[in-house]
């Protein structure tokens, strides 16, 4: 009896090494920088499904080891992700700061400043935005004082570094219930409104660094824009005494804002709407709001006041419900 308990201590014990073996992330002896990369927290236009491809910045103490944005690419074959060129850490006790971007840059060579009242790299939103295009979410992921050796936190067990992308930018929806009287000739089989523009907003972002490594985004002045929102979702009224529901979007910089004007047509008709919001209104990174507004026969009426949440998903038709 005592023999059968010693054996099934070692077994258990044997066990428990197994997994204190594996707890800890494994550090390649060749200094090889390798990522996985995924989009957290909110599930925007680009998820962690899409994302195909993305920039990465690295600072090191040594300029030897630091890397303008070098693009990976996922390799839909393995799923591992590829860098356009190889990248050595320093070493597995070496700290450095790491950026990194999505969707990749177009501007070139660009690098971590030292002066960190510089920016990074400026990004702009479209004007003309689709459903379809992630163009203008922006995604980052950084921090400072990483290093290697033992890092669960940064590092998974095969020793990648852990992107984990948040949006940047924030994401306007605008909800439109019609009155009965779009309901005159039947109820429209189509949204009766198109042609969505919304204005006042500053369309560039200076995206900098922090002193502890983190990112931070700006608007930059003088750069408004008018964008075009592209309709997300739409639910036709179950009867002529029913209320059609459209919702049309755009992804906007994070800035402060007390006010801001649509224009749009519905049947053919133009509407104007000028939203104000106050003196310390503020569209946060990661964030959605919700102006919900009631089109009547002349003119557009708020029905309640903006709203703000996490940025969930994109428009749906099943996220609005018809009276």
């Amino acid at each position: 009896m005592k023999i059968r308990q010693f054996l099934i201590l070692l077994t258990v014990a044997a066990a428990f090494a197994a997994c204190s073996k594996t707890s800890a992330p494994q550090t390649p002896p060749d200094n090889v920088v390798r990522v996985t990369a995924d989009v957290t927290a909110t599930k925007g236009y680009c998820t962690t499904e899409t994302l195909k491809s993305f920039d990465l910045f690295v600072k090191s103490a040594s300029t030897k080891y630091s890397y303008t944005n070098t693009t990976f690419t996922k390799n839909s074959s393995t799923g591992e992700w590829v860098p356009a060129k190889q990248m050595l850490w320093e070493g597995s006790t070496a700290a450095f700061t790491f950026l990194a971007v999505s969707p990749v840059l177009s501007t070139r060579d660009c690098s971590i400043p030292d002066d960190l009242n510089e920016p990074v790299f400026n990004f702009s939103v479209e004007a003309n935005q689709t459903l379809e295009s992630t163009a203008s979410d922006l995604l980052l992921c950084s921090k400072g004082d990483v290093t290697r050796n033992g890092n669960t936190l940064d590092f998974d067990d095969a020793g990648r570094l852990k992107v984990a992308f948040r949006h940047a930018m924030s994401l306007l929806k605008i909800q439109l219930t019609f009155g009965t009287e779009f309901n005159h000739n039947g109820v429209p089989a189509t949204n009766p409104a198109n042609e969505l523009m919304v204005n006042g907003f500053n369309g560039d972002a200076a995206v900098k660094m922090t002193d502890s490594g983190d990112w931070s985004i700006s608007a930059i002045d003088d750069t408004r824009k008018a964008i075009k929102a592209y309709e997300s979702a739409w639910a036709p009224a179950n009867d002529t005494e029913g209320n059609c529901k459209a919702t049309f979007e755009c992804i906007v910089v994070p800035q402060s804002m007390t006010s801001f004007t649509l224009s749009f047509y519905a049947s053919e008709k133009p509407y104007t709407y000028t939203a104000e919001l106050g003196p310390d209104f503020f569209f946060q990174p990661g964030k959605e709001y919700v102006l919900p507004l009631v089109i009547g026969k002349d003119e557009a009426q708020l029905s309640e006041d903006i709203s703000a949440k996490a940025w969930i998903s994109a428009g749906d038709s099943k996220d609005l419900e018809t009276d």
